[in-house]
């Protein structure tokens, strides 16, 4: 999901709600939205990467796709 896609489906929403994140795919566990930051990733298959917060650790994993990461409470 694109970021711009993210805005259009969180403007549908209460702006007051607050955000939670899912542990897994599953529904197992939840916790609440702590930070968000960009970097760069690195999938290593179709459902999961490598997240890089330092572009010399980025290009030295070879990751080019850029990315916002949302960080959980837990």
């Amino acid at each position: 999901m694109k970021v711009k896609q993210l805005i259009e489906l969180l403007k549908e929403q209460d702006q007051d709600s607050e955000v939670i994140l899912s542990k897994n795919g599953e529904g197992n566990d939840y916790s609440p939205l702590s930070d968000l930051n960009s970097g760069w990733y690195n999938p290593t298959s179709t459902w999961c990467g490598d997240f890089f917060s330092n572009s010399e650790d980025a290009e030295e994993m070879e990751a080019k796709e850029v990315v916002v990461c949302l960080w959980p409470t837990n």
